[in-house]
């Protein structure tokens, strides 16, 4: 899915739902996970700088309860992204 000019790739589907996201050209620049109600974005997947970690409110624990709540949490994600400035930099 694309947001802000970022495409989350779905690696995981739950326990913990999971991403990888990539900028325009395609390279790989970050990874996010929603894990034990704990929201966290990387830099990469294995030892990555922490972007965002969140815990999320409404009872979640490894997978985004519905569509809006996956759209909601992964804008801030993408906007915490750009924030940090990592579509610059390669993984």
């Amino acid at each position: 899915m694309e947001i802000n000019d970022l495409d989350f790739i779905k690696v995981n589907e739950v326990s913990p739902e999971a991403y990888d996201v990539f900028d325009k050209e395609q390279n790989k620049i970050a990874y996010v996970q929603l894990r034990w109600g704990i929201l966290r974005c990387l830099t990469s997947k294995s030892v990555g700088n922490m972007i965002y970690e969140f815990v999320l409110p409404d009872k979640t624990n490894g997978e985004f309860l519905n569509e809006e709540q996956r759209s909601k949490y992964l804008n801030i994600v993408s906007n915490k992204i750009k924030e940090y400035g990592i579509s610059m930099q390669k993984i």
